[in-house]
C-alpha cells in the first residue's frame, strides 16, 4: 500500500486499525491458540528509522491494554545495538516494523 497524504492526516491508522482488527479478531475466536501470537503477523517497511519508531508508537498507543501481552510490536531501525534487536526479535513480536536496510541486515547475518 501506498498512501500520500499531509502530516496528521492518519496514514499510519489507515493499514494499523485493519492490523489490530484482524488480530483482535483472532484473539477472541473461541478455542485460538495460546502460542498463535508467537510469530510474525504482519511486517510494515518503513523508509526511515524516525517514521518506523513513530509508527510503532502510534499503534502500540491504541493496542488494548488487556491484549498487550498476545500483540507485542518492536521497531527494528539503524542506530539501535544489533543484539539488542536480535533480543527483541527473540520475545516473539506480532508486528515488526521496520526499515529495508536494517531488515536485510539481521535477516543476511543472522
Amino acid at each position: 500500500m501506498v498512501v500520500a497524504a499531509k502530516t496528521g492526516q492518519g496514514k499510519t491508522l489507515t493499514f494499523g486499525i485493519p492490523i489490530l482488527d484482524l488480530l483482535m479478531k483472532r484473539l477472541m475466536k473461541p478455542g485460538h491458540e495460546e502460542d498463535e501470537f508467537d510469530c510474525i503477523k504482519s511486517l510494515i517497511m518503513s523508509p526511515t528509522r524516525e517514521l518506523a519508531i513513530q509508527i510503532k508508537e502510534h499503534i502500540e498507543a491504541i493496542i488494548p491494554v488487556e491484549n498487550t501481552k498476545q500483540i507485542k510490536i518492536c521497531a527494528l531501525v539503524g542506530g539501535m545495538s544489533i543484539q539488542k534487536q536480535l533480543r527483541l526479535i527473540g520475545y516473539k513480536p506480532t508486528i515488526i516494523v521496520a526499515t529495508p536496510g536494517r531488515l536485510w541486515e539481521l535477516m543476511s547475518d543472522h
